[in-house]
């Protein structure tokens, strides 16, 4: 059903049996204006109470006497949008002055002079009716589509479902558009105007929100815009979008977009509603998996299917946990890293916050698409503006074969971040086997016997360094950590080649031990290990 916009056309008026005989004097250009009420006028400032929609009728007795003055009115009713006016010759004004309709007709200002005989009274009850008429008919389709719309949102329909049947009701393009970040995304009705959407300067757009209609250029085209604000708790900046591209607007159309944007807005509060109850369950057994809460693999699968998660019995699982280098990640960055994350990782894998920490549950075919999508997850994080200052590290559990054993990964994973933390890592990714000898020092208990051990073997360069303010056991560890090549340990150091060798020779005679007995290198380096995890114990007040 094609409807055209509210009120009773003066075209429309005019075919009215009172107007038979009423002739058309100015303005027949805009005979289209719409009436939305009817007024009689009989004072000389009725400029200052009319209202745009109105058809004034009068007898021009204001301006009997100053017929003249007659013209100096029109261009003011027309600028306060008055439908236009209707002149009841005879009684006072033998005739409309040709000022009066020269300047009408300069204003394209509807003017109708009306016979003698016509009844005011009647034509405004007539005309009313049919103002009343339109009105109810506009309301009646304005409740069918809102029903309808109601209907298919009770009925669980997809939100681009609903879109489609708007964009059907009103024949022109419709979509939902978020304006909150800075790459709009939008929501479309049908793919019908993939193309056309797609050359939408979408901030441009957003400049025009504030008047919530517009023009806009399209293929060379200049089209209308309307732009219906939904007012969701969980969108800032979403607009229901209307085009003029089909079929002109109708007034009724806006009303209907104005409408169903809050039909959209509960309906958006609720999916956030819906996705925040499924995102709890995900995250809750996505705990339960990763700490061995649930073990056997029958659960496992009976709570990853309840979650819409398809589990897989081929290929390798890793657990991840992000660790970060720099100063922790506050709640806000927390939630756009996990967005991201959500968008950039494998279909078959899981990111979630466990202990406030972010968790992820790799799933790959093969060993090397684990590797991948650990560096697609890498690059997603550390591609984010907002997180420049905020480097991470990638804690790896290492593969396993069957999802019953994640728990195990998960351990490891997170052993690797507890460990990595405390001795200060920076690798990008780092696995158990990147730890060393760490991992076996870190669960070492406070023992005098340590102590002695330590004593023993580095006691006197110790001594030394203390008592002559040298660095020997720096040179020495550094010796070691570049696999006892003097050439990378001077570079390791800024120091020249023969500084490094006299350093090496005096650490010999200090400590008298051969250091080219692979034992008494073993002893060396666990020795170094044991003063550098002192060190960092006494840094950090004796916490691990």
């Amino acid at each position: 059903m094609e409807l055209k916009d509210r009120g009773l056309s003066i075209q429309e008026l005019l075919a009215m049996p009172q107007f038979k005989e009423a002739h058309v004097a100015a303005g027949a250009a805009n005979l289209t204006n719409l009436i939305k009420r009817v007024n009689v006028m009989e004072v000389p400032d009725v400029e200052n109470w009319v209202r745009p929609g109105e058809f004034l009728m009068t007898t021009g007795y204001p301006y009997r006497d100053t017929p003249e003055d007659f013209g100096q009115l029109i261009p003011k009713l027309a600028e306060k949008g008055v439908a236009g006016l209707g002149i009841k010759t005879k009684r006072f004004l033998e005739e409309i002055p040709p000022t009066v309709i020269e300047i009408a007709q300069q204003y394209n200002f509807p003017l109708i002079e009306l016979q003698p005989d016509t009844t005011f009274s009647d034509i405004v009850r007539t005309v009313m009716e049919q103002v009343f008429y339109k009105e109810s008919e506009h309301l009646n389709v304005l409740q069918e589509r809102l029903q309808l719309i109601t209907k298919l949102l009770l009925e669980n329909k997809k939100l681009e479902h609903t879109l489609a049947e708007l964009e059907k009701i009103l024949s022109n393009p419709i979509a939902l558009v978020d304006l909150s970040e800075e790459s709009a995304h939008v929501q479309m009705a049908s793919a019908a105007y993939k193309e056309l959407f797609e050359q939408i300067d979408w901030q441009e757009l957003a400049g025009q929100s504030e008047d919530r209609s517009g023009m806009i250029e399209i293929g060379g085209e200049i089209i209308s815009v309307y732009m219906s604000p939904v007012p969701a708790k969980y969108t800032n900046n979403s607009w229901l979008i209307l085009l003029e591209w089909e079929t002109t607007t109708a007034s009724i159309d806006v009303l209907t977009v104005d409408r169903v944007s809050s039909l959209i807005a509960l309906e958006l509060v609720n999916n956030e509603a819906r996705k925040m109850v499924e995102t709890q369950h995900l995250d809750q057994f996505i705990s339960d998996w990763l700490q061995g809460r649930v073990k056997a693999l029958p659960d496992i699968h009976i709570r990853a299917e309840s979650c819409g998660y398809t589990l897989s019995y081929q290929g390798y699982y890793e657990a991840l946990t992000i660790r970060w280098l720099g100063e922790q990640a506050h709640s806000l960055q927390l939630v756009n890293v996990m967005k991201r994350l959500k968008t950039s990782i494998e279909p078959n894998s899981l990111v979630s916050l466990v202990d406030g920490q972010i968790v992820l549950i790799i799933h790959g075919e093969e060993l090397e698409d684990l590797d991948t999508n650990i560096s697609r997850t890498y690059t997603a994080i550390t591609s984010m503006p907002e997180l420049a200052e905020n480097n991470i590290s990638i804690c790896r559990g290492g593969a396993v074969t069957s999802p019953e054993k994640l728990c195990k990964s998960y351990e490891k994973a997170q052993s690797v971040k507890e460990i990595s933390d405390f001795y200060g890592f920076q690798q990008a990714v780092l696995s158990i086997g990147d730890l060393g000898v760490y991992r076996l020092l870190y669960f070492l208990p406070d023992n005098k016997e340590i102590d002695h051990y330590v004593e023993h073997l580095l006691g006197p360069l110790l001594d030394y360094d203390h008592d002559n303010q040298t660095n020997l056991v720096e040179t020495l560890d550094m010796y070691f950590r570049q696999n006892r090549n003097m050439k990378l340990t001077a570079k390791a150091l800024f120091a020249h080649y023969n500084t490094v060798v006299y350093r090496m020779e005096r650490i010999k005679t200090i400590l008298q031990n051969d250091l080219d007995d692979s034992d008494i290198q073993l002893q060396l380096y666990l020795a170094l290990k044991l003063v550098n995890l002192d060190n960092i114990k006494k840094s950090t007040g004796g916490l691990v």
